[in-house]
């Protein structure tokens, strides 16, 4: 007995396909042949063979329709497909069924990525009749979520970023996609200086942005809402602030500064003669660090900011060195008024050294080693000025005096037996160094020095009374010589004195009695006088002893006998040379924070005054 379908004029061909879906859909396939093959696929016809998509499976046709058999209908199973095919010689007609209620149903599960930035991105299908309204909650982009769950794992909230209807006659197909919230993408750039930007993209919630905000974009375009926030920090992401505002390091970077080396002012005392020796100031270049720091706090150079990095202070002299030359008046045995000699003078770009001084009789209380040869005669150093260095001997400053002679002029003649001259040389120099040196060997402060000769001059042996004869000129002997010995020399005393105590300061060290020790001090004096010849007795049997006149001056003016000269340095600024100290600060505005927070730059130029 044949079995038809929804009319008399299509006659099933077995029994349908049944397809089980999920959420309790199904898809039934009914295959049927057409009473009337030859003329059914006419348009007049065809209401014969097809049926309106969105009808039930129970509905009969238009054409010759019949009910659905008793059990045989499925409920809410809607005419998703018809089509009509050729298979050998019948005319096969497919109904293609699926469940289809006014309830949206998920056709399949969720399709999951996370191609966002490791943020989950959810897709879901769903169907429903045609005309079936979305629900409330599932089409306001931005607000509805849905708490999305894989396995055993906390839900993860996502919410609507987007959806999209399709319709057709049959059924409504609604797809969504839902977000999680977070950081969609990050861009980061380097704009210079050990700062770099970084932009970031957020999906509904903005997260957390580290560092100083500068801009933030919101975007809301139908409900789907992105934050885009740009922050400025170091470059290796962390604040370019303190939190409390204050100054915070963000880069630094080496260059070579300008400097100016302070000319050195010091007294000279030589056969009688006191004067200044000036040495001019030099320019070098300087190695110096430059330290770029970030802050909030405030737009003000403080004094802190030159002490940073170690820094002793800010490089900016504020007065040089003076010198005070005097000598008083006086009224000789006849009468005549010798005037006061006063000379003040400001020797700009120029510094006295920061020294103190041990005097007293050296020679016997100290070392009978304190004393050097001159072309003049023997020296015994009564007066040492020790000025502090940039060096350090176990982590304290060492102190050095360096004593300059002449320790004799020559010139050689060479003449025949006969005594006809022959050549003479030029004048040469036997140049003497004496550095005397306090150092601290963790215990006491131990005086060392070294005296150093270094003569041109070559030996010559006597004449032997034939041939060519050679003389030699030595101002330290006053005369031609016959023969000369090199007096090229270096005496080197590890140990003069050891002085004990004075852990902080060697002028709180325990010194002999008789030794003087000033204090450290920029100020440097020396007093000179004239003297007259005197006779001595010598006591007992003999003559007495005549002692010449001895003539001081003051910057070449000779003081009068009797009349007391002076001439004193002090001022300027300390030493440089080795130490560290700030060249330069300059703050400016950087940015305003999209909360309205000024932000300074503030650069620190830092060097240690050493000479590139």
């Amino acid at each position: 007995m044949a079995t038809y379908h929804r009319s008399q004029r299509l006659k099933l061909i077995g029994s349908p396909s049944v397809e089980q879906l999920q959420n309790g859909r199904y898809r039934l396939t009914f295959n049927m042949k057409s009473s009337n093959p030859k003329e059914d696929w006419y348009n007049a016809n065809k209401a014969r063979i097809f049926a309106d998509y969105g009808t039930l499976q129970s509905a009969q046709m238009s054409v010759a329709g019949i009910p659905a058999r008793t059990g045989e209908a499925y409920s809410d199973m809607v005419l998703v497909s018809a089509a009509s095919t050729q298979q050998g010689d019948d005319y096969v007609i497919v109904f293609i069924y699926e469940t289809l209620s006014s309830t949206f149903v998920q056709v399949k599960d969720d399709t999951i990525d996370l191609e966002l930035n490791n943020l989950r991105r959810v897709t879901r299908e769903k169907v429903a009749y045609v005309g079936t309204d979305v629900p409330a909650d599932e089409k306001d982009i931005g607000s509805d979520f849905i708490d999305h769950q894989i396995d055993s794992e906390t839900a993860v909230r996502c919410f609507l970023a987007s959806y999209e209807i399709d319709d057709n006659d049959s059924f409504r197909k609604l797809t969504q996609i839902y977000i999680q919230p977070g950081e969609v993408s990050r861009n980061i750039r380097n704009v210079g200086d050990g700062v770099q930007q970084t932009t970031h993209r957020f999906f509904h919630t903005e997260g957390t942005v580290v560092g100083d905000i500068i801009s933030r974009d919101t975007s809301d375009f139908l409900g789907f809402k992105t934050i885009v926030v740009s922050a400025l920090t170091k470059k290796d992401g962390s604040t370019l602030t303190n939190a409390d505002g204050s100054a915070k390091l963000c880069y630094q970077y080496q260059q070579l500064e300008k400097f100016v080396f302070p000319g050195v002012v010091d007294l000279e005392l030589i056969q009688g003669h006191a004067f200044p020796n000036v040495r001019s100031p030099v320019q070098s270049n300087v190695k110096a660090t430059v330290y770029n720091y970030y802050q909030s706090n405030t737009s003000n150079i403080v004094d802190a900011d030159f002490t940073t990095q170690s820094a002793l202070g800010l490089w900016n002299p504020s007065d040089w060195a003076q010198k005070i030359s005097h000598i008083d008046a006086f009224v000789d045995a006849n009468g005549n008024v010798e005037p006061a000699y006063y000379n003040t003078q400001g020797i700009r770009g120029c510094r006295t050294r920061n020294s103190f001084t041990i005097s007293g009789d050296l020679t016997d209380l100290i070392s009978s080693d304190l004393k050097y040869t001159p072309w003049t005669g023997e020296v015994e150093i009564s007066s040492i000025t020790l000025e502090e260095t940039a060096d350090v001997h176990n982590t304290k400053s060492v102190y050095r005096k360096t004593i300059n002679y002449v320790r004799d002029i020559t010139r050689r003649l060479n003449v025949t037996s006969g005594g006809a001259f022959i050549t003479q040389n030029t004048s040469s120099q036997a140049a003497g160094e004496f550095i005397i040196e306090l150092k601290w060997n963790n215990t006491n402060w131990v005086l060392s020095g070294t005296n150093t000769i270094v003569d041109p001059m070559t030996t010559v042996a006597a004449n032997s009374g034939s041939g060519t004869y050679v003389y030699t000129f030595s101002q330290a002997a006053g005369a031609y010589v016959d023969g000369y010995t090199n007096k090229s020399s270096t005496a080197t005393y590890t140990n003069l004195f050891t002085s004990t105590n004075g852990n902080a300061d060697p002028t709180q060290a325990s010194w002999p009695t008789g030794v003087t020790v000033s204090e450290l001090s920029t100020e440097e004096e020396i007093g000179n006088v004239s003297i007259g010849s005197a006779a001595l007795a010598r006591g007992g049997a003999g003559a007495n002893v005549t002692i010449p006149a001895f003539g001081g001056w003051i910057e070449g003016r000779r003081s009068p006998i009797g009349a007391n000269g002076t001439i004193r340095v002090s001022g300027g600024p300390p030493d440089p040379l080795g130490k560290v100290y700030t060249l330069d600060v300059q703050m400016k505005k950087a940015f305003t924070t999209v909360s309205g927070t000024d932000i300074y730059l503030k650069q620190i130029v830092v060097a240690t005054c050493t000479p590139a």
